[in-house]
């Protein structure tokens, strides 16, 4: 072809790229349906291990994979005060087309994730994507990660998320507040009635008028301060001495985690996408994490030891067919 020819033929169009692509991401998928495609997966023998738990309506889907299941008990069995940070991400899922123009609700992306100081690395060890965002869907989920093997950690760290501060709190724990987080504004707490008696003494001893203005003066400040008060033990170092370890910490490996997972996992991949290829996606990325997190942890030792116990729930036609697939190991 020389300057001022005509385009040759043979060279496809953009409409034409792109309906090759979505050709050949569409000839990959399992199913159609999202929701089929899940299901498919579930029961598939590459990640029958992984995907744990589906729901329907609302939709929901567990996943964590057994090395992950490893990697956690050997760290919280190893670690003095093992610690998990908690914390959801949106953007990732798109919403489920129902029947007669329904649409699901938005999903979120939820992860409880390590930092190993001693290892020096961070990792998510069990995962969640839902349709719905209260406390006892995140309980269930919490509940059923627990179900599965996975120990009780010491310290749990999130945000101020009162439905994920909910769910936590009711799950298993070696010791907890002295009132519960999931109290409304209207039931008076231990701290709620030391905030009130505070406030009292401070209103008796005000002065009226003065020769100049305050500008501290703010006084619908105090309902709100009164009302936070039974988050307290939460966001303070008040109860370490109780317990007897604790600090204040961060849920920065949990947010560092999905900064990786939008902008490396995902990178190739036009988000949202489907839930099925999600899946798909995030668990092919977590098989390698978890490999290299075995690879570099000073207790890489404790990992074979374990399998035996961390698969004996699942069926051995599956487990073997993942272990080879993924960490080239047979089940004897």
């Amino acid at each position: 072809m020389h300057l001022g020819d005509n385009e040759p033929s043979h060279i496809p169009t953009p409409n034409a790229l792109r309906l090759a692509k979505s050709r050949e991401l569409k000839s990959t998928r399992v199913d159609d349906d999202p929701i089929l495609a899940v299901g498919k997966l579930k029961y598939s023998t590459e990640y029958y291990s992984s995907i744990q738990e589906i729901g329907l309506d609302p939709f929901h889907v567990y996943y964590w994979t057994p090395a992950q299941l490893w990697v956690c008990q050997e760290y919280c069995k190893n670690h003095p005060f093992p610690t998990v940070a908690s914390d959801a991400t949106g953007g990732i899922t798109a919403k489920l087309k129902r029947p007669f123009g329904n649409i699901s609700e938005v999903f979120y992306l939820y992860s409880v994730a390590v930092h190993d100081h001693e290892a020096d690395v961070q990792y998510t060890v069990a995962n969640m994507l839902p349709e719905s965002h209260n406390n006892l869907r995140i309980h269930h989920f919490l509940e059923s990660w627990l179900r599965s093997g996975a120990p009780v950690p010491k310290e749990s760290v999130c945000d101020h998320s009162v439905a994920l501060l909910s769910g936590l709190e009711n799950c298993p724990k070696e010791n907890s507040f002295p009132e519960g987080v999931e109290n409304d504004d209207e039931t008076p707490t231990d701290s709620m009635k030391w905030a009130h008696q505070i406030i009292s003494e401070v209103k008796g001893n005000l002065a009226e008028g003065g020769d100049h203005d305050n500008i501290h003066f703010l006084p619908e400040i105090v309902v709100c301060i009164a009302k936070l008060m039974k988050f307290l033990p939460l966001w303070s170092d008040i109860m370490v001495p109780k317990f007897g370890y604790g600090s204040l910490t961060s849920s920065a490996p949990v947010e560092s985690i999905f900064n990786d997972i939008k902008h490396r996992t995902f990178q190739n991949v036009h988000l949202p996408t489907t839930v099925d290829r999600v899946q798909e996606t995030h668990l092919g990325s977590l098989d390698g994490e978890m490999k290299l997190v075995a690879a570099t942890s000073p207790r890489k030792k404790g990992f074979n030891a374990k399998k035996d116990r961390c698969l004996s729930s699942y069926p051995k036609c599956c487990i073997s067919g993942y272990l080879t697939k993924h960490y080239k190991m047979d089940v004897k």
